[in-house]
């Protein structure tokens, strides 16, 4: 969109109007127009420019600020307060609106909300609803809220569709995908307020839909080699190296996902029947799958010798006091494949998930049945896993056409 130049000075009130519009605290407009006065006195002072253009806006945040020393960035509130008040600018004179920022201060909105918030979690929980699904519905709804703080309103029975439409303009500049979740998380909630009688009207009808196709993409995998050079890289001296030797054996090996790992308590290894048994984070499914040599020596290796001493059921904790369960994966994969030094493409993933992606590339190399591979990787079906045929080149090799004889035949 091409960016319509106005008069800095008409700019700075017009912008301040619509913050006022939008109930922004009198404090918060006070701080920008501080930043606003200081912009108007370098832009007589340096440039003598009247018209605001975000090539202006950087210089003065460079030369006021130092926005170039990233240190500054992260220390000091002012830099980053000024960043906002320039953004503000820029984001009106583009859009005419003032676009969203970060939820920073949850304690502000959830005072108004949070007992709402409480009856919504438990309307999502009777819904069947993975953790995570419901994670990102509330997650989403975050910015929704501090809108609604700021708009003064604190009751959710007096939300109008106008309230909506503003609050979806303010999002203008996000991702398709991103503004599909956040739609479809308004949805669920307008829908609940109606069903549970917390507002008269069904006001899920007017949340704007997002037409959003999920792009096809190709799974990220390691070669045997690969997996074997990353696992080759773990120093298992150490009572850090055998716990993530041990998760990375569970990922490689079995192609649990992340979340299973984490949550992988001592009580879901059978011993005495040479298995695992768990429930799935992600499809609350149970799976059981065979506790296989080097991946019970290596949980045995830790528990005995690496782990902490904690009363905490969940086998992987993490090495410094109080002890508490591992939340994530994704750090220790990226850890190791760098010590491994293996090169790959801008884009190939590093997480946890591209070693399951790598279990199913070899035993499709290997003609497993793609039914059986559902039951490894822990699927509902098999429609999960037959995303893993685009990798499946052995096979794919033998769809080729002949461009010839496709030819010869028209």
């Amino acid at each position: 969109m091409e960016e319509k130049k106005r008069p800095l000075t008409e700019l700075i009130d017009m912008a301040r109007s619509e913050m006022k519009l939008l109930n922004y605290r009198q404090s918060t407009i006070y701080s920008y127009q501080a930043v606003w006065k200081k912009f108007l006195l370098y832009t007589q002072n340096q440039t003598n420019e009247q018209y605001f253009s975000e090539k202006l806006g950087d210089s003065f945040l460079n030369d006021c600020y130092d926005c170039l020393n990233e240190s500054n960035l992260k220390l000091l509130k002012s830099v980053r307060h000024a960043i906002r008040a320039i953004r503000v600018l820029g984001d009106y004179q583009m859009h005419n609106i003032i676009l969203r920022s970060k939820c920073h201060n949850d304690e502000l909105w959830l005072s108004s909300y949070g007992d709402i918030i409480d009856k919504f979690k438990e309307y999502l929980s009777q819904r069947t609803l993975s953790e995570g699904s419901m994670n990102r519905i509330l997650h989403s709804l975050k910015s929704f809220f501090k809108f609604l703080y700021e708009q003064n309103i604190t009751s959710c029975s007096t939300i109008t569709s106008a309230n909506i439409s503003r609050y979806s303009k303010t999002l203008l500049g996000y991702s398709k995908k991103t503004l599909a979740v956040q739609m479809y998380s308004l949805r669920t909630f307008f829908k609940f307020l109606f069903l549970e009688g917390f507002h008269n009207e069904d006001l899920s009808i007017v949340v704007p839909k997002i037409r959003f196709v999920r792009r096809q993409h190709i799974p990220s995998t390691w070669t045997k080699e690969e997996t074997e050079k990353i696992l080759f890289s773990v120093d298992r001296g150490h009572p850090c190296g055998k716990r993530d030797y041990a998760i990375l054996l569970l990922l490689t090996r079995l192609g649990l996902r992340e979340s299973d790992v984490l949550n992988l308590k001592l009580d879901d290894i059978k011993w005495e029947l040479n298995c695992i048994e768990l429930c799935q984070t992600k499809t609350s499914r149970n799976l059981t799958l065979p506790l296989l040599k080097d991946v019970g020596w290596a949980i045995i290796e830790y528990l005995k010798q690496g782990r902490p001493i904690t009363n905490e059921p969940f086998v992987f904790v993490k090495q410094v006091y109080p002890y508490n369960k591992m939340t994530d994966c994704y750090m220790i994969c990226k850890k190791y494949i760098q010590l491994a030094e293996i090169k790959k493409p801008l884009g190939h993933q590093k997480g946890p998930h591209s070693f399951r992606h790598s279990l199913a590339s070899r035993l499709l190399e290997k003609d497993i049945p793609l039914e059986m591979i559902t039951e490894v990787l822990g699927h509902s079906n098999t429609n999960s896993t037959t995303d893993y045929l685009k990798i499946d080149i052995k096979n794919l090799i033998q769809c080729a056409l002949d461009p010839e004889e496709v030819l010869k035949n028209e």
